[in-house]
């Protein structure tokens, strides 16, 4: 009897078992009917059960690779929050570089302003006694 079911194998399992069911002289069409709707139905209950087994591995990896991400970015803030600190420090050496630059252009000039006032009192008496030498013998 399987021999008449092997071409229809892949295609209808449930016929094939019915046709054996009513060789050997067993079951009603409406037994065999409700023995179907049993297998569709346990057939669909493990097809949830393994699709719901396969949305929690794929929320279960998506939580794993977000903690991992967090982790990553977490660790950026932290070093992008060390180089804000160097830059920051940094920026104010440089400000106070820039600042005691400015306070020595500030006494340089002071010092070119005295020594211009000394080289002018110092040349306006050389030449006052330039005037006076003349009256010296010489």
């Amino acid at each position: 009897m399987l021999e008449q079911c092997s071409p229809y194998w892949d295609s209808s399992v449930g016929l094939c078992s019915g046709l054996v069911l009513r060789s050997r002289g067993g079951g009603s069409a409406d037994a065999l009917r409700l023995e179907a709707e049993r297998e569709l139905t346990s057939a669909r209950r493990e097809a949830d059960a393994v699709r719901k087994e396969a949305e929690v591995a794929a929320k279960e990896h998506m939580l794993a690779a977000r903690s991992e991400v967090e982790e990553q970015l977490k660790g950026r803030s932290l070093e992008v929050a060390r180089s804000e600190e160097r830059l920051g420090a940094r920026a104010a050496q440089l400000d106070q570089a820039a600042a005691d630059v400015a306070a020595r252009e500030s006494r340089l000039g002071e010092r070119d302003a005295a020594l211009a006032e000394r080289e002018a009192r110092v040349g306006s008496s050389s030449r006052s006694s330039s005037t006076n030498s003349s009256a010296w013998p010489r």
